[in-house]
């Protein structure tokens, strides 16, 4: 008994027609179905044939600063690309260029990618830019409130038999300049005295030249006046330094009766200016959006911060 199942009644018409065709007719049959094939399944041959193929569109750049601190400013850089057209699109790899205050900065690359038919892409450029590194370029940089960062590209994108579009891409950030706060020449007297010993109030001067507030959270260093031993000072109470003001923190300091004190004590009795000396650490945390709080060292000799 024959294993073989009859065909179903659909190719089996194909089958009898095909029986009935001559060598000539079966040629020309067979390419009407391939042709036939080729325009349901390759929708793009046509817009293509024509040249009617849509150029890639961008459909969005920005570039924001993702954080910052008082040695990085981090930048993300995004490009969305739109394909409008029923092919795939290639784009190339390509080099940008970061620019500051019109100066060249950075130059960087990317691998390019494919973008899918009627689809999106997007490439995102992360990069961070160096504090010293501006200082070196602009030497000046610090008499600034703000600096113009500019993201500069072209985008070469790639189509079919050869089609090729290209795109610039420009962006430009302004971004406030983070400077260090400074402290000015302390000044130091006398607040209390009894049986126990004395109180003097250490008085710090920190001026904050960004147009930017900026908090101390936390402020401890080592205190030298005329080479005597160090004493401690520090406070943990959250200061407040308004942008472009000078703030007075006052720190008190307590000391029990000894030689030492009581040398110190003539010295800030007698009202002359006494050599000081002072090194320790802070932390600061500026009111800037995406700026990290930074614990940071600060040292004072010879009437200025070093």
């Amino acid at each position: 008994m024959s294993l073989a199942k009859p065909l179903s009644k659909p190719f089996s018409q194909i089958g009898h027609l095909l029986a009935g065709c001559s060598v000539r007719h079966f040629r020309s049959l067979t390419l009407m179905l391939v042709s036939s094939l080729l325009l349901v399944g390759c929708s793009w041959v046509g817009p293509l044939m024509n040249g009617s193929l849509e150029a890639p569109e961008v459909v969005s750049e920005k570039i924001k600063v993702r954080k910052m601190d008082f040695n990085y400013i981090y930048f993300d850089a995004d490009i969305e690309l739109y394909n409008p057209n029923p092919v795939d699109l290639k784009l190339d790899g390509f080099n940008y260029t970061i620019d500051v205050e019109g100066k060249k900065l950075i130059r960087g690359d990317n691998n390019g990618l494919n973008i899918t038919p009627e689809g999106n892409a997007k490439v995102h450029l992360p990069f961070k830019v160096r504090i010293d590194n501006l200082v070196k370029l602009l030497p000046d940089m610090f008499s600034k409130d703000e600096l113009e960062y500019k993201f500069s590209t072209e985008l070469t994108l790639h189509g079919p038999l050869g089609m090729k579009w290209t795109k610039p891409v420009t962006m430009t950030k302004t971004v406030a300049t983070p400077k260090l706060p400074e402290i000015k020449m302390p000044s130091i007297r006398l607040d209390k005295i009894d049986l126990k010993g004395f109180r003097i109030k250490v008085e710090l001067p920190i001026t904050n030249p960004n147009v930017f507030g900026v908090n101390i959270n936390h402020l401890h260093g080592a205190l030298v006046i005329n080479g005597l031993k160090p004493f401690e000072i520090g406070t943990d109470k959250i200061t407040q330094l308004p942008g472009k003001g000078e703030t007075r923190v006052e720190i008190p300091v307590t000391f029990s009766w000894d030689k030492a004190s009581r040398s110190l004590l003539s010295i800030v009795e007698s009202g002359g200016l006494p050599d000081i000396q002072l090194e320790g650490s802070w932390e600061l945390n500026p009111d800037l959006p995406g700026f990290d709080i930074q614990k940071t060292d600060f040292g004072f000799n010879n009437g200025k911060m070093i």
